[in-house]
């Protein structure tokens, strides 16, 4: 994991996450037995992506095909947030505004065969909620899908001003498409009641699509730029794996799936740090130096 000195205290921070989402199923509320106070808050918001560009799609020609539905986890273990979650119904239209965090966890499944418990390092990224209201109740799940639409361009906003925490690269996705991906880390400017105090940084993941976006992320960013990065939440399954059971003795298997919270960038602007096209051109004729030295010398032996 990288370490939060990536980010200078200094630097401005920025980090908010807006959801305009319908509520599907009642939030998961935890109390203490003993006091009765509230400890925890789950909620899962369906939320859609605007129409906006991001290189992801490709079928121009249908507006709707931009439109894609998610369900962003939003966790919280403030009691006053938790107190605004408990009327929440399922149906409601729901408007939340928090920042995205991150969380390392230990995931883990037993073995159905024979309860050996198989367990990875994992981390948790969901959002963090510091304003929740109801703004509709009681709406059936078309009439929901409906509202997701019409406000689509206010449904699912990211916005984040973060540094560079590992070095970029480019990945393919399911469709065939390169994508850059990197790291962020962001300091954090508030303070989560059920996390490590020492926890002071978050890292979320960026995707960028798009051939020139790409081309232009790989070429001027590297550990260490500030960027900021307008885009949305998108939440992604992996395909299910069958992991041989850890028991020695036991012949059965774990099917273990999981899934992740990434940002997807609608736009980058780079802030500081970042290659410019003197840069650029300087790396370039150091390689060619460094390329005809080598020939010179191997022709010399």
């Amino acid at each position: 994991m990288p370490l939060s000195l990536t980010v200078k205290k200094n630097m401005a921070v920025h980090n908010q996450i807006i959801l305009y989402a319908q509520i599907q199923r009642k939030p998961l509320i935890y109390k203490d037995d003993t006091t009765g106070e509230y400890t925890q808050g789950n909620l899962s918001a369906t939320v859609v992506s605007g129409q906006r560009e991001t290189g992801l799609y490709t079928r121009k020609t249908d507006v709707l095909n931009n439109i894609h539905y998610f369900n962003v986890p939003v966790f919280t273990g403030n009691p006053a947030m938790i107190k605004l979650m408990e009327p929440i119904e399922m149906g409601d239209i729901v408007f939340t505004k928090g920042n995205l965090t991150t969380k390392n966890i230990i995931k883990s499944k037993k073995c159905e065969k024979c309860g050996t418990e198989h367990i990875k390092n994992g981390t948790l990224t969901f959002v963090t909620p510091t304003h929740i209201e109801i703004i509709k109740k009681g709406l059936t799940m078309e009439e929901g899908a409906e509202k997701l639409r019409f406000n689509n361009e206010i449904s699912d906003l990211a916005t984040i001003l973060g540094t560079i925490c590992s070095p970029p690269e480019i990945v393919v996705d399911n469709k065939r498409a390169q994508v850059a991906q990197f790291q962020l880390a962001i300091n954090r400017k508030y303070y989560i009641p059920d996390d490590d105090v020492e926890n002071k940084t978050d890292y979320p993941w960026v995707k960028v699509y798009g051939r020139e976006k790409v081309d232009d992320v790989m070429k001027r960013c590297k550990v260490g730029t500030v960027i900021f990065v307008d885009g949305f939440i998108k939440v992604r399954k992996y395909p299910e794996l069958t992991i041989k059971c850890d028991n020695p003795e036991c012949d059965g298997v774990i099917k273990w799936r999981d899934w992740t919270v990434d940002i997807l960038a609608y736009a980058v602007e780079y802030c500081n740090n970042w290659k410019t096209d003197e840069d650029i051109a300087k790396e370039r004729q150091e390689l060619l130096e460094q390329a005809k030295e080598s020939i010179f010398n191997s022709s010399e032996e």
